[in-house]
C-alpha cells in the first residue's frame, strides 16, 4: 500500500496514527492526518494544528500498540492523492500529494474549509512540489548507443543494472540526484535489487519491504553479499505520550545476531 509513499509521506501517516490513538478514535481519519502532516511539513502552521485539536472529537486515549484502520473518509482522500500524483506524472506520492488529496475530499468532512481557512489552497501546495527533471532526448540516445556497443559478455549485467535502477525509482521515489551521482553507481560496481543483483563476477543484491506491525513501522532488507545473506530489521515506535521515537536495529547473519535501540525526543 505504502510502497509509493516517500518517507514523509508515511511519517505522516505513522504519526496519524498516533494522534488517532491519543483522541482515543477507532478510525484515523482525515483531521488525524492533518495533525500527522505537522510534524513532517512547515506547510501547516500551529494555528491550523491547534484549531483541528479543538474541533476533533476526543474519547478515552488507548493504547499505541492497538492497530487503528484507516476510515472510508481516508481512504478516500489517500486515494485522491494518489490519483493527483498520476495527473502531475509523478512516482512517488509526498506529503503535498497527501494534502491535494484532503482538500478534494469535501462530504463528511471539515478538513477541506478547515485548509483553506488557514490560507492553504491547490496553489500554494503545488508551488511546494519540485518540478520533476526534464528529459535530455540526447542522454537516452547516448545510453542506446552505450549499450548497442558493449560486448556481448557485459549485455547480463547491464540489463541487471538497469533493472536495479527501475526498481530503485520505483521504491525510492524520493531519491535524490546527489545520492544517485555517488561513486558505487560508478564503473564496475553495480548496486542490485532483489536477489539478482551482481558486481564484478560476485553476487550482490538488496530488497526491502515496510509494513505495520501493531502500530510499529517495521522496514525490513536483506542484503546479499557474495552467497551471505544479512537481515536488517529497523523498528520505529511513538511512546505513549508521543515524546519519544524508539529506533531499534536488528543485525541478524550467519551465526551472529545484534539489536540496539535508540531513543530521541520528539519535539
Amino acid at each position: 500500500m505504502f510502497e509509493r509513499y516517500t518517507e514523509k509521506a508515511r511519517r505522516s501517516i505513522f504519526f496519524a496514527r498516533w494522534e488517532a490513538s491519543r483522541f482515543g478514535s477507532p478510525f484515523i481519519e482525515p483531521e488525524h492526518l492533518v495533525l500527522g502532516l505537522t510534524r513532517c511539513t512547515d506547510i501547516i502552521g500551529e494555528a491550523l494544528r491547534a484549531d483541528v485539536e479543538q474541533r476533533a472529537i476526543k474519547s478515552t486515549p488507548t493504547s499505541a500498540s492497538v492497530d487503528l484502520p484507516v476510515s472510508k473518509a481516508l481512504q478516500q482522500a489517500m486515494h485522491f492523492a494518489a490519483e493527483e500524483a498520476d495527473k502531475l506524472g509523478h512516482q512517488h506520492i509526498g506529503v503535498e500529494h497527501l494534502l491535494l488529496g484532503l482538500m478534494a475530499y469535501e462530504p463528511d468532512s471539515a478538513v477541506p474549509g478547515l485548509l483553506r481557512k488557514h490560507g492553504i489552497d491547490r496553489a500554494l501546495v503545488l508551488s511546494r512540489i519540485p518540478e520533476p527533471p526534464v528529459e535530455d532526448p540526447d542522454e537516452r540516445e547516448s545510453l542506446r548507443t552505450l549499450v548497442d556497443r558493449l560486448p556481448p559478455r557485459f549485455l547480463r549485467p547491464a540489463k541487471m543494472a538497469l533493472e536495479h535502477l527501475q526498481g530503485l525509482a520505483a521504491a525510492q521515489p524520493g531519491i535524490n540526484d546527489r545520492w544517485l551521482n555517488r561513486p558505487r553507481f560508478g564503473p564496475g560496481i553495480i548496486s542490485g535489487g532483489g536477489e539478482a543483483g551482481w558486481a564484478g563476477g560476485k553476487g550482490r543484491g538488496r530488497r526491502s519491504s515496510t509494513r505495520f506491525e501493531d502500530g510499529v513501522e517495521v522496514v525490513e532488507t536483506h542484503h546479499y553479499r557474495d552467497g551471505i545473506e544479512i537481515t536488517l530489521i529497523e523498528r520505529f515506535r511513538l511512546s505513549e505520550d508521543g515524546k519519544t521515537l524508539s529506533y531499534t536495529h536488528e543485525v541478524t547473519g550467519p551465526g551472529n545476531s545484534e539489536q540496539h535501540t535508540i531513543d530521541f525526543a520528539v519535539d
